[in-house]
């Protein structure tokens, strides 16, 4: 019979070792093409842009995207985007996020603009992901308030996800301590005549 310090000890090194939390990562790379109405915020050239997106991943396949963001082309040829805020919708499951960048008209109408974007959680597949990404996107101005885009985007997310060896581990661990603590239980006491 094991005794009661040693297999304590025992369900103690099994939960120590239970191995350390792996991170799942999730590799995003795509195209995207879209078209926009922007909405006049009362500051000359600034507008706030509202995205329709279709997109296809390479892994996940066809998404859409609907998006926002603040659009300022009051100091040309730089433009600058802020306040944007992302949803991504797959097959799979939703992906959220926020962006942000910069860009440079490259001729009448037309401008390149690189985005940082934040993937800030998901649903599905991609819940508990978070990352980072970029797009670099081609705009044209079709009028003074809709535009189209074209673009490419990568993005890497991750997710702490215990190992199933880590759940293993801690169950053991714990099941030996609930045994423990049952067999000291069931021990009967002096009587005392």
């Amino acid at each position: 019979m094991i005794r009661p310090f040693a297999a304590s000890s025992i369900a103690l090194a099994l939960i120590a070792l239970a191995a350390p939390v792996q991170a799942s990562t999730i590799s995003l790379s795509g195209t995207l093409a879209g078209d926009s109405t922007n909405t006049p915020t009362g500051t000359p050239d600034v507008f706030v842009q509202n995205f329709t997106d279709d997109g296809i991943d390479v892994t996940y396949g066809i998404f859409t995207a609907q998006s926002h963001s603040t659009l300022d082309f009051s100091n040309p040829p730089q433009i600058l985007i802020s306040d944007g805020a992302f949803t991504e919708v797959f097959a799979q499951g939703k992906l959220f996020g926020t962006s942000s960048g910069n860009g440079t008209a490259t001729g009448q109408g037309t401008a390149t603009v690189t985005l940082d974007l934040v993937f800030t959680g998901g649903t599905g597949l991609f819940a508990g992901f978070t990352g980072e990404g970029t797009a670099t996107e081609t705009i044209t101005r079709n009028s003074p308030t809709t535009e189209s885009l074209t673009g490419n985007y990568t993005g890497e997310l991750t997710s702490a996800v215990p190992e199933p060896s880590t759940w293993a581990m801690l169950l053991l661990g714990f099941a030996g301590l609930g045994l423990l603590t049952c067999q000291r239980k069931s021990k009967p006491g002096l009587i005392a005549t």
